[in-house]
C-alpha cells in the first residue's frame, strides 16, 4: 500500500496553485472574449467609416446596367452551330 503524507501545507500549496491557474484560464478566456467580440467589433466599425467617405455617391441606372449585362451574357454565351 502507498501512504501519501499530505499536511496542511502541500493541500493549501496545491489549493493556490489550482486557484492561479484557473484564474488565469479564465483570465485568458475574457480577453479572447473581449477581443473578438468588442475590439474586432470597433476596428471594423471605424473601416467602414472611413471607407463610406470614399465611396462614390451617385445614382446608379438600373436599367443600363441590366442593358450592360445581358450584353455581357449574349457574348459569353456560345454560339449555336448550323449543320444544315
Amino acid at each position: 500500500m502507498i501512504k501519501l503524507k499530505l499536511s496542511g501545507g502541500k493541500i493549501f500549496g496545491y489549493f493556490y496553485f489550482l486557484i492561479i491557474f484557473f484564474s488565469i484560464i479564465i483570465l485568458i478566456f475574457v480577453f479572447l472574449f473581449l477581443y473578438k467580440n468588442f475590439y474586432k467589433t470597433i476596428t471594423h466599425s471605424q473601416e467602414v467609416l472611413l471607407l463610406s467617405k470614399e465611396v462614390a455617391m451617385e445614382d446608379i441606372n438600373i436599367d443600363k446596367f441590366t442593358e450592360v449585362i445581358k450584353k455581357i451574357e449574349g457574348k459569353t454565351k456560345p454560339r449555336s452551330l448550323n449543320l444544315d
